[in-house]
């Protein structure tokens, strides 16, 4: 695997200013971003131009994420995020985090606290934490985007498998996509 950074959505993601990546013009902020909570795909991001506006969604296929900003491609369609197509994404801030992780069989094995994006692929891990101490202090685990099977359509539980603490999971964020940990520049 190629070196890869990687994002966290609250930290560095929220807020990054949205250019056009043609003529420069800022389209607006990212507000949110568009997950497939169980295929571990970043499926686009939730963009206001201002707090008072609606969102906007533009395709993953549509933007790259840049040091310093998210470039959106030259024409790329800005629809409104009731009309976008992905009916089964979820918003990683507002749906997402603070979800509980429920094993299939039952126990309760902590809640997402944040989601990591990669840069340059449209693929994310879980951050889980298992009490507020251990979000306050950074501890903590990962799991890849594709490890849950199911996320309830109300927000509060994401089901994964009852072998995800102890198989699943990984304490370094480098070591969740790639084995060898070959993940670069990873914001925490």
């Amino acid at each position: 695997m190629s070196q890869s950074k990687v994002l966290s959505v609250v930290k560095n993601l929220k807020g990054r200013s949205v250019l056009a990546a043609d003529t420069g013009v800022r389209l607006g902020f990212v507000a949110d971003v568009l997950l497939h909570p169980i295929r571990g795909q970043v499926l686009g991001i939730a963009i206001r131009s201002s707090d008072r506006e609606p969102l906007r969604a533009l395709s993953a296929s549509e933007f790259r994420i840049g040091e310093d900003a998210v470039m959106a491609a030259p024409g790329a369609a800005l629809l409104p995020i009731k009309s976008y197509p992905f009916i089964e994404a979820a918003l990683a801030m507002s749906e997402m985090i603070g979800a509980n992780v429920v094993t299939d069989t039952g126990k309760i094995i902590g809640r997402v606290s944040d989601i990591y994006v990669l840069m340059d692929r449209p693929m994310f891990a879980y951050k889980i934490t298992e009490s507020a101490w251990q979000k306050l202090t950074g501890g903590g685990y990962y799991v890849r985007g594709d490890v849950p099977r199911a996320f309830s359509h109300d927000g509060l539980r994401l089901m994964v498998p009852a072998d995800t603490r102890s198989g699943r999971a990984h304490e370094d964020l480098a070591d969740v996509f790639s084995p060898s940990g070959t993940l670069t520049d990873v914001h925490r």
